[in-house]
């Protein structure tokens, strides 16, 4: 008999990423024309990293994905497009850990008044001179990376736009072969407190 399930995941994970690089495309004419819009509304960003795992877990079954929190709070933010930022980075450190090892996202306070979500991996890594080129739009890694980093050019370009619209920032540590961790900062409304009925 025909295997037909891993044919049918290989079509499903084509057209996931076909549907993923037709959006980004969209988003990108929408931010030239200066047409990407904010939808705003206030979520707890520990309920989304959640979600957003367990999404890319049905997709990525050879990855262990752990969530680690110190803190649990509410942000004021377009829940769609922080979720997308977060795919990106989840889906890069996936594709960037090739031996199958572990991503850990991050969820900690910052300062008094702010969130970060932190994407770690222990993948192939970022050249220093590399790191501040990668967000921007088509930039390609050339020599002998150019084919394992194809897939950077336009996710990391909206991410990074994405997060500057939300008054916020994309933090890079990275070192060559060590791995990479990507992180978003943004402003927080809240602290959710459990157990108040809301």
């Amino acid at each position: 008999s025909l295997p037909i399930k891993p044919s049918l995941e290989r079509i499903d994970n084509q057209i996931m990423r076909l549907t993923r690089l037709i959006s980004e495309m969209l988003d990108l004419s929408r931010l030239e024309e200066k047409k990407l819009e904010l939808q705003k509304e206030k979520f707890c960003i520990h309920d989304l990293v959640e979600h957003t795992v367990q999404d890319i877990k049905l997709t990525n079954t050879q990855h262990e994905m752990k969530i680690l929190h110190s803190c649990r709070c509410e942000i004021f933010a377009d829940k769609d497009r922080i979720g997308q930022v977060l795919i990106n980075f989840i889906t890069n450190a996936i594709k960037y850990s090739p031996q199958r090892e572990h991503v850990e996202i991050h969820i900690s306070k910052v300062e008094e008044d702010k969130v970060a979500v932190s994407v770690r991996d222990k993948g192939i890594g970022i050249d220093e001179k590399d790191q501040k080129k990668i967000f921007k739009r088509f930039y390609r890694i050339g020599g002998e990376s150019e084919e394992t980093y194809s897939g950077f050019g336009i996710g990391l370009y909206l991410a990074n736009e994405i997060i500057h619209r939300h008054n916020g920032e994309i933090i890079v540590q990275s070192k060559k072969g060590k791995g990479s961790d990507f992180s978003f900062v943004l402003s927080k409304v809240s602290d959710e407190i459990k157990g108040n009925g809301k």
